[in-house]
């Protein structure tokens, strides 16, 4: 057994015994805040939605036992030396925990990903779900090599997107009304940000070579700063 199996084989087990129903409370206990950083490896991937579906689920007319929930998603290959293939095979593992687990996503707040590749149409349908997720961070995650990443998710609550080492040229900000704050750490290839009047009341923090074109209808409008 590799060490991420051994790693996951344990925080499965860590994750059932603290989201067990206790016996000697009858009462729901609630979980104010919990955020779960974990690998995204099968079969425990699987064991981890399962449980947090039930958690998250109603029972029985009863308040949710998690309150706000927060993901930090790792791959077993480090980012580093993912390669095209890896990339590729794990944007489409994650999408496919994601369309499992609807009501787990539709409850997250935060959400961190590294090294995956998605479909033109993955960001928009995780948004478009995920109507309480207030922070996106993509790390070494691309739609393909010098692709666009376009944010269009009318009914998100989305406040802050932040990116680092994405093969992204291009950022648009199509429609998203919460959105006060897009920060880029080191995007090598990133040319152009553009944000519409439905976008950003907030700034953008930019690689110095990169251009922001914002058309903001709020008083304030959006503040572009170089990094």
């Amino acid at each position: 057994m590799t060490r991420v199996k051994v790693a996951m084989s344990r925080y499965t087990q860590a994750m059932r015994t603290l989201l067990a129903p206790r016996a000697e409370s009858p009462q729901l206990i609630i979980i104010r805040t919990l955020h779960l950083c974990f690998y995204l490896t099968d079969p425990y991937l699987h064991s981890v939605g399962r449980m947090l579906e039930d958690a998250v689920q109603s029972a029985g007319g009863r308040a949710s036992k998690i309150e706000v929930l927060s993901f930090s998603i790792l791959t077993e290959v480090p980012e580093l030396l993912c390669t095209e293939k890896h990339l590729a095979r794990y944007g489409r593992r994650f999408m496919s925990f994601f369309q499992a687990y609807p009501n787990a996503f539709r409850r997250l707040t935060s959400l961190s990903l590294w090294a995956l590749r998605f479909g033109d149409s993955d960001i928009p349908n995780l948004l478009a779900s995920c109507l309480q997720l207030q922070h996106l961070t993509l790390q070494d995650c691309d739609n393909g090599k010098r692709s666009v990443l376009r944010i269009d998710a009318p009914n998100s609550q989305l406040s802050t997107l932040t990116m680092a080492f994405c093969s992204y040229i291009k950022v648009e900000l199509i429609n998203a009304p919460k959105l006060k704050c897009v920060v880029h750490g080191w995007v090598p290839i990133l040319l152009f940000v553009s944000a519409a009047s439905q976008c950003l009341t907030g700034y953008v923090s930019l690689p110095p070579a990169t251009r922001c074109s914002c058309h903001s209808s709020s008083a304030t409008g959006c503040r572009p700063c170089q990094l």
